[in-house]
């Protein structure tokens, strides 16, 4: 219990699972010549622009790299506001401040459920609301907790980036 009277309640940042196949694709890849842009990294961007209907897909070293690359892309500009969960990464506030955007916060459905409330989205939208930089195509995943769409508003697409940005679980 809090001092607020809320019960805590600890959430999984990652819950990785990593077995030999994994772990033979990594020695794979540290005994070739590139440990970027190699084969391995184009046949990914490849298989990944398919899944997602793009023409195209560009590998980044994290996620908060991949929502920097977003925002451009996005061309989200100074005062912008975007909707971001309040339970998320700290890149996805520390992206927005970068480029002198405004999050805006969006709370969770419930102490049990911990996807996007999307009444909360809706209630949040203003002039000024642009999208979000981890939302760009779908809510973000945290802890292995994927943001529901359900009733929240479309944001914008991108035809120049597709991003999808996942807290990674096994």
């Amino acid at each position: 219990m809090t001092t607020t009277g809320v019960p805590s309640r600890e959430v999984a940042l990652a819950d990785n699972t990593i077995g030999p196949e994994e772990i033979a694709a990594v020695v794979a890849v540290l005994e070739g010549r590139w440990l970027s842009a190699d084969r391995v990294t184009r046949a990914f961007e490849a298989e990944f622009a398919g899944a997602v209907g793009a023409d195209d897909a560009v590998h980044v070293s994290s996620g908060t790299a991949a929502l920097h690359l977003a925002v451009l892309a996005l061309r989200l500009k100074p005062g912008d506001e975007v909707i971001i969960p309040s339970l998320s990464f700290v890149a996805s506030a520390a992206v927005c401040a970068l480029h002198g955007i405004v999050p805006v916060f969006a709370d969770v459905r419930s102490p049990d459920d911990l996807t996007l409330d999307p009444d909360d989205v809706r209630r949040l939208v203003s002039e000024r609301t642009r999208t979000s930089p981890s939302t760009a195509t779908t809510p973000p995943a945290c802890g292995g907790t994927p943001a529901s769409g359900n009733g929240s508003p479309s944001p914008r697409r991108s035809r120049r980036a597709c991003c999808r940005y996942r807290c990674m679980r096994g």
